[in-house]
């Protein structure tokens, strides 16, 4: 199968792809928000889009919808050029990609998201989805089993947790200097917030915006970012990410 874009196929395309047995697809989920002064607004977007790629070109019988752009991301407003949908619009705008989906025939629905204000709508989508389509498997990530890849690389690259980034930090900026080096602006490296990022400092940042922690937009440090780090970043998370979703479709 040399096409793995739902979006770059025709519809007699599709059909004869259902009709020999290609019925999962995968969704990555993204956003549309400042990322610093030296990141694209389309990070979220085009790692989820990276991701999701990845997937259904390792699985068999699988494909990729289009990558939703836009998420849920209220806390980023104080920041220009960030987009946001309302909770209730992306929970919309996830449901009729997945009644979609399954009206052609898509049996094995798979999510990856990478920001974390679309949790919520998400879970809510997939909730309401599985009570009204219970012969259709869905498997959804979000961050899941990271943890031990994360320490690996603060240990390898003598990175702190804080800096390597809950947003726009190192790992971030060096995954994007593998995906679109033209889009990253070194010159403008910074370092952002890099105190405890716990819950309640969370919690606060997302009731109040991002301006309120970070004035420039950072979660960590991007100063030490590079490319040959990105390469790792990528090979590792996506070995871990293609681990847990076989894992999850293996007992489903």
């Amino acid at each position: 199968m040399k096409k793995v874009r739902l979006d770059e196929m025709t519809w007699s395309e599709v059909k004869k792809l259902l009709e020999n047995g290609v019925d999962t697809v995968v969704i990555g989920i993204g956003s549309t928000e400042q990322h610093g002064p030296s990141l694209p607004l389309q990070t979220d977007r085009r790692i989820a889009d990276t991701v999701a790629n990845f997937i259904a070109s390792s699985l068999e019988n699988t494909i990729q919808a289009p990558t939703i752009m836009v998420g849920n991301s209220p806390h980023h407003m104080g920041f220009p050029g960030t987009i946001s949908l309302k909770q209730s619009t992306l929970e919309a705008v996830l449901e009729d990609y997945l009644e979609s989906l399954i009206h052609h025939g898509f049996k094995t629905i798979i999510l990856t998201n990478h920001h974390g204000g679309n949790c919520t709508a998400i879970d809510n989508s997939l909730e309401k989805a599985r009570k009204e389509f219970p012969a259709v498997r869905f498997v959804s990530f979000y961050n899941q089993n990271t943890t031990e890849a994360i320490n690996k690389f603060c240990e390898k690259y003598q990175l702190t947790p804080a800096e390597l980034g809950a947003h726009a930090g190192d790992l971030e900026t060096s995954i994007m200097m593998v995906l679109d080096e033209n889009l990253v602006c070194p010159d403008w490296f910074v370092k952002g917030f890099v105190g405890d990022y716990n819950q309640e400092v969370r919690a606060k940042a997302h009731r109040e915006g991002y301006i309120t922690l970070t004035e420039n937009g950072v979660v960590g440090d991007q100063r030490m970012a590079s490319k040959e780090k990105g390469l790792d970043y990528l090979s590792t998370l996506k070995e871990v990410i293609l681990n847990y979703i076989r894992s999850e479709l293996e007992k489903s």
